[in-house]
């Protein structure tokens, strides 16, 4: 039977929120952030067509909408809980299956980051599909779409998460949680320093490293690292006259704003394989200079332990990339 259903993330964080009034206290309840609470309860309000909250200045109130829902997902929550509690309880016996009988597929969900940073992991995938087409057919690959580097930490509960860790962040390389497995899949993607031609010719030209104080350094909110770390590998001064602060210059949104801006001229910005090919195709972006590339990111591949017991055929996916 084919279901729509709306996800059940989304459902835990409504009903959190709902029982408190609150995506504070939602979030304490569920070791998330408010942003992410509110994040999920929009996507589900985007899913159900209907506004589920009233939110106001310092409070937040449940529409008709949000009252009738509440009591059903508890209900189902309810029945949810009470199947496997009464599951896990009954004596557990071998079912034996004929040879014949075809294994169900499992569902793989796969959070992947926006934009140009899952171009390697893309790239992987491909190279599995080629290699291993028979094995890879026992998965259903579904991918959920987030912004930034780091997934919602959920995510790991739900499914796989594919992040981007910086090489030179120790914290990062290490499992976020005492149960997460954290897997590197050992493509690290280089990141490079991309203008106008405009501000190649001319006075004060950035023909060299020396002349990037110069410049405007244009950010992305979705990567703030990449500046801090493109300084740091090239050892460019981040004090006195001559120094390039690393938080100096205009922020956008989003990588694509940033490259927007620095097709007009406004400054120099970052961009990882895939972000820019067509602006360089068309000459409307160049590298300045030679050592204008670094690669300070690594992918890698997270999940709970809680969610590896439930699904033992994910040593079985891991491994596809471990004979990469």
């Amino acid at each position: 039977m084919s279901r729509i259903l709306p996800p059940f993330a989304a459902l835990r964080a409504f009903e959190a929120a709902a029982e408190s009034l609150s995506f504070k206290q939602a979030a304490l309840s569920l070791a998330l952030t408010p942003s992410a609470i509110s994040h999920q309860i929009k996507g589900l309000e985007t899913h159900l067509g209907v506004t589920l909250f009233d939110r106001k200045s310092r409070t937040i109130q449940l529409t008709a909408a949000g009252q009738a829902l509440l009591p059903q997902v508890q209900k189902a929550f309810d029945l949810l809980e009470q199947a496997a509690s009464e599951i896990s309880e009954a004596p557990q016996g071998v079912q034996a299956v004929d040879e014949g009988t075809p294994l169900p597929k499992v569902t793989l969900k796969i959070f992947m980051p926006v934009g140009g940073l899952s171009y390697g992991f893309a790239a992987l995938l491909a190279k599995i599909a080629q290699d291993h087409q028979e094995a890879l057919a026992a998965f259903t690959l579904e991918y959920e779409i987030y912004e930034g580097l780091q997934p919602d930490p959920l995510s790991q509960e739900e499914g796989i998460s594919l992040s981007f860790c910086a090489l030179s962040d120790q914290a990062e390389s290490t499992p976020g949680q005492a149960d997460a497995t954290r897997m590197s899949l050992g493509a690290i993607l280089p990141l490079t320093l991309l203008c106008s031609p405009k501000l190649t010719t001319g006075p004060g030209a950035l023909t060299s490293l020396e002349r990037l104080s110069f410049q405007s350094l244009l950010h992305s909110r979705e990567r703030p690292l990449d500046w801090p770390l493109w300084l740091q590998a090239h050892a460019v001064p981040t004090e006195g006259a001559q120094g390039v602060l690393p938080d100096r210059g205009p922020r956008f949104d989003t990588t694509e704003q940033a490259l927007t801006a620095a097709v007009l001229g406004m400054g120099v910005a970052l961009a990882l394989p895939g972000e820019a090919e067509a602006l360089i195709a068309s000459e409307k972006l160049v590298q300045p200079f030679e050592n204008a590339v670094i690669q300070p990111y690594e992918n890698v591949l997270r999940s709970s332990a809680d969610f590896e017991a439930k699904n033992p055929l994910l040593q079985t996916f891991y491994g596809f990339f471990t004979e990469i």
